[in-house]
């Protein structure tokens, strides 16, 4: 049922007596009850969907329900607090990158985003070597047949700028709100009359109000959906320091293949960007990680290395 309709309905039913009175109406007034109606919903403007957090998880999510056939006349909101930026393709790889799992990529190809990864850049995956510091201990990860990919190694820009591009071919059906974010939310009354206090209230950082049948929370560590929902979590600290970087290979080479080290102060990654150039997760102590990024780049090289072979008890 749309929100008009279920308005429509929720006006007229609180009314003591309808017929008697939608007949007064129309003769004062001389229009009709539909328009009557419409005119009052419309001030509300209420949203079927609206998607909290512009990040990868809530663009996805706002793709997924644009291309879907059965939101098709839903309106949909997605909110992202940072402003609209042009994407241009560096030749230097970022730091920040994910790695796809097929499953991801099967719901990509779904809308059509995974083809416009592909047009720029990502390095597939097809073995996982996990080994640790102190024995000659190893797991190795692969599909049976060895030139399937078990996943894709992706900046995190370029999964963005995929799905934001697949984002404006369903404009008409999902809005995209710049530098807003949701600061406070009410929830539903158990029981009400009123269709409005029956939908979820968002009040956004530039004062509007929004209302909806359906809130979904992808707005991170800091949820304000999660917080006003009162959604139980969990966390602790490993007192850890990521340190993220991108190391250039000595010679090309297929790079393929995702390694990952489990040392005593944590473990340390190293996954396949491009023929040449990979990415390093570094998980170690405050102190150490500190240490790290004050190196020049020739020692901070020899300290990846020796973290990859050098035996630890």
């Amino acid at each position: 049922m749309s929100a008009s309709k279920l308005l429509t309905y929720s006006f007229v039913k609180t009314l003591p007596d309808r017929t008697s009175w939608l007949r007064k109406l129309r003769n004062r007034h001389g229009f009709t009850t539909r328009m009557f109606v419409r005119s009052m919903c419309s001030s509300v403007e209420p949203r079927h969907v609206v998607i909290s957090g512009g990040g990868m998880v809530g663009t996805a999510m706002a793709c997924s329900l644009g291309f879907n056939p059965m939101f098709e006349g839903k309106s949909i909101t997605l909110l992202e607090a940072a402003p609209k930026k042009k994407f241009e393709l560096s030749e230097m790889y970022k730091n920040r990158v994910s790695t796809v799992n097929l499953s991801t990529v099967s719901l990509f190809n779904s809308f059509g985003a995974w083809d416009k990864v592909l047009q720029m850049r990502c390095q597939p995956v097809k073995r996982m070597q996990i080994w640790e510091s102190c024995s000659d201990s190893f797991l190795t990860f692969n599909q049976p047949d060895l030139s399937d990919e078990l996943a894709f190694v992706v900046e995190n820009d370029v999964l963005l700028e995929a799905l934001r591009t697949k984002l404006e071919e369903v404009s008409e059906r999902v809005e995209v709100l710049y530098e807003t974010k949701a600061t406070k939310i009410e929830l539903p009354e158990p029981s009400t009359d009123s269709a409005l206090k029956s939908l979820v209230s968002i009040t956004l950082n530039n004062g509007k109000v929004l209302h909806t049948n359906l809130l979904i929370g992808a707005d991170g560590s800091n949820s304000v959906v999660r917080k006003s929902c009162n959604f139980p979590s969990v966390k602790w600290d490993y007192n850890q320091a990521g340190v993220v970087a991108t190391l250039s290979l000595s010679e090309p080479t297929e790079n393929n293949v995702a390694w990952q080290r489990f040392l005593p102060s944590g473990p340390i990654a190293i996954l396949p960007l491009s023929k040449k150039e990979s990415s390093l997760v570094w998980s170690t102590s405050h102190e150490h990680a500190k240490e790290l990024v004050s190196m020049d780049a020739d020692t901070f090289v020899d300290a990846v290395n020796n973290a990859l072979v050098e035996v630890v008890l």
